[in-house]
């Protein structure tokens, strides 16, 4: 890893923890953020700081948790879009482009319209299989073509542009 990419990485790993605890600190009730900070080391054992029942309440209870989640589904996507990078070998690889989020929302709405499913699990379930359908669907196209995953992204590029959205 050269140099730039390593000072990247620790600006990274400084800046993950702050900004969850600046996400802890933020809600109808504010609570500021040498407190947040108190009530999270409370929390996890490494002090007994000075902070009122209700504000390690709020803190701990339900705004640390909901900054965890959020950290942990913003590296899922980031590893989501990694993967499909380095799968496709192509850095403008993106769901959109690829019809990936076309096709979930497609599954989506076959679960709603044809009724299958009925728990929470089928909803999510149609829109997975809709984007891997639609995913198997482009690279069996590009395969067909004989251009292969690394240059399926070319074509769709100037329809890309000249959208308005």
């Amino acid at each position: 890893m050269r140099a730039p990419g390593i000072a990247t990485l620790l600006l990274g790993l400084a800046a993950l923890p702050l900004s969850m605890l600046l996400a802890a600190s933020i809600g109808e009730l504010p609570v500021p953020l040498l407190t947040t900070a108190q009530a999270v080391l409370n929390g996890l054992g490494l002090g007994h700081y000075p902070v009122t029942p209700i504000q390690q309440g709020i803190v701990w209870d339900y705004r640390a948790s909901r900054a965890v989640v959020a950290a942990c589904c913003g590296a899922g996507l980031a590893l989501c879009g990694t993967l499909l990078q380095a799968l496709l070998r192509n850095a403008l690889a993106e769901p959109y482009v690829l019809g990936i989020s076309a096709g979930a929302s497609t599954g989506a709405v076959m679960v709603m319209l044809l009724g299958f499913g009925g728990g929470a699990l089928g909803l999510p379930l149609g829109a997975f299989l809709g984007a891997t359908l639609a995913f198997v669907l482009v690279l069996a196209l590009a395969a067909r073509q004989g251009s292969g995953p690394t240059r399926m992204i070319s074509p769709a590029l100037p329809g890309r542009s000249c959208s308005t959205h």
